[in-house]
């Protein structure tokens, strides 16, 4: 991410030993939202369909998260973090239900804050190909018991852009699949070793040459010689050549 410098460096107490980020700073958390944009394009093109979700808490989930993040003060920690923590609990709930029902998704989800000082949760859910149930949009908001939903297809990566904005707030902490955005499996097995994966690989090489989404551009050159700035296009169908566009 040399497109995006620190601006206020660590120097690591070590003879020899580089800068390391500060991880604050407003270039960091961009270089940071950035990378988990590329992955998530890798994944979004691995997916047989991809939907973003926005999750609440009622008034009885919120309890038992007041509970649970009271629980959670032995370990120290801001208020925020402990309330987070525990409503990420609830979020595996409702992915283990998921694919109790048969769905098989992979997922990133973010925590953010209403002004009243309860989270909520965005995300991106991604069905993977071989789902023994059919995964719809109405299948996912009635599996969520613990508030209101907000389900959409996925069709452009705008709404990677959307999700991965709230990555750069403060106290965010980002939960996904396990290898995100690394060597999805194919149907037929890992993706080095079929047809589909040399697709797949062509599309993730294309993502990683776009420019960061709404960055303002610059004379600077990325690694892989394209212009900082500009916009992604616009449909799905555009991006990624080839790839049928499942609507619910």
């Amino acid at each position: 991410m040399s497109h995006f410098p620190c601006t206020s460096p660590v120097r690591l107490n070590l003879r020899g030993a580089p800068d390391v980020r500060c991880r604050r700073c407003e270039n960091c958390r961009e270089a940071r939202r950035w990378g988990w944009y590329v992955k998530s394009g890798e994944e979004m093109v691995a997916a047989e369909r991809t939907y973003m979700v926005t999750l609440t808490f009622g008034p009885t989930a919120r309890r038992w998260i007041a509970a649970v993040a009271t629980s959670y003060a032995i370990d120290g920690g801001t208020q925020q973090a402990r309330l987070h923590r525990a409503a990420r609990q609830l979020w595996k709930r409702y992915l283990k239900r998921l694919r109790k029902q048969g769905f098989k998704v992979r997922y990133l989800v973010v925590a953010e804050d209403h002004k009243n000082g309860w989270p909520h949760l965005h995300g991106l859910i991604f069905v993977q190909r071989g789902s023994r149930a059919i995964v719809t949009a109405r299948g996912l908001g009635e599996a969520w018991r613990y508030g209101f939903t907000v389900v959409k297809t996925v069709e452009t990566t705008g709404a990677i852009r959307y999700v991965t904005k709230y990555i750069t707030k403060a106290g965010a902490r980002v939960v996904t699949s396990r290898r995100y955005g690394l060597k999805p499996e194919g149907p037929k097995g890992p993706v080095e070793k079929d047809a589909y994966g040399k697709e797949l690989r062509e599309k993730q090489e294309w993502v990683a040459t776009q420019p960061m989404p709404g960055h303002p551009s610059t004379d600077r050159a990325q690694p892989h010689g394209l212009p900082l700035g500009g916009r992604l296009k616009l449909s799905l169908e555009e991006e990624f050549p080839g790839r049928r566009s499942d609507r619910q």
